[in-house]
This record gives C-alpha cells, structure tokens and sequence, in this order.
C-alpha cells in the first residue's frame, strides 16, 4: 500500500504509494494541504479523492486543537494559542480534482475557509493551506 522513505534535507518521513516513486522537493512543487482532523485518515483521503495520496507527518505552531463529542458527533476545532502546536499531516501533489474533493468534504466557503499557513516538515518550513473553520 504505503513506502515510507526519510528525507535527510529536512529529517521527516514521506509516506507514498508504493506503485509511485516519490521524492519530497518533487511533491512540495504542487498544491499540498496540512490537515489535523479527521482527513489525517488515509483511507479517508482514498475514499474521497479515489487514489491514495503521498503525505508526512507535519506540525502548525500557534494553534491547539479542540475536540467537542456530542453523541456520535465530533465537532473537531482549530483555536490560536500562542505557545501551542498541533500535529498533523501534510498531503502531498494535490491535483485539481483532490483539492475539490477535499473542499467538499470541508464544506469550504460554507463551514470553513482555505486559509494560507506555515508548517514543519521536520526541521523544513513549508507554505502550504489549512481548513479553519469560519466564525
């Protein structure tokens, strides 16, 4: 399903389809996304986009994550704290048509926005977009 290979530039670890060769300054190239809820799921991703997409585990500073249950329903929010970080993932060569997929899911421009946002891909700073939720 996955290989997992390790990037020495920026000490972090890209997970990738096997049947696709990956290299991490290719893939940085085109559309990424950091998520930190439920799309962390891979098969998830698989389900919504129909392919497996590569992605590697990243962190956003200056957040925390809230998790409200109310029954079997999980309202999962973002909040700035100075101070803070959240972990999640970075999803990696987004193509048009998975960046739609995810804004579906998201309900983006109706329940949240796209907003621009710095991440750590190990010790490598990346500029990439993040789902907020709008107030």
């Amino acid at each position: 399903m996955f290989a997992v290979e390790f990037d020495t530039d920026s000490l972090s670890l890209l997970i990738a389809p096997q049947d696709e060769p990956a290299a991490l300054d290719r893939l940085l190239e085109g559309d990424s996304a950091f998520v930190w809820g439920l799309l962390i799921n891979p098969r998830l991703i698989r389900e919504l986009t129909g392919h497996w997409l590569p992605f590697a585990p990243a962190r956003i500073e200056g957040y925390r994550r809230s998790v409200l249950r109310d029954g079997d329903r999980l309202d999962l929010r973002l909040e700035p704290e100075s101070g803070s970080c959240v972990d999640g993932v970075l999803l990696l060569g987004l193509s048009r048509e998975d960046r739609a997929a995810l804004d579906r899911f998201e309900r983006a421009g109706e329940v949240m926005r796209r907003e621009p946002i710095e991440c750590l891909l190990g010790e490598r700073r990346v500029a990439t977009s993040i789902y907020l939720r709008i107030q």
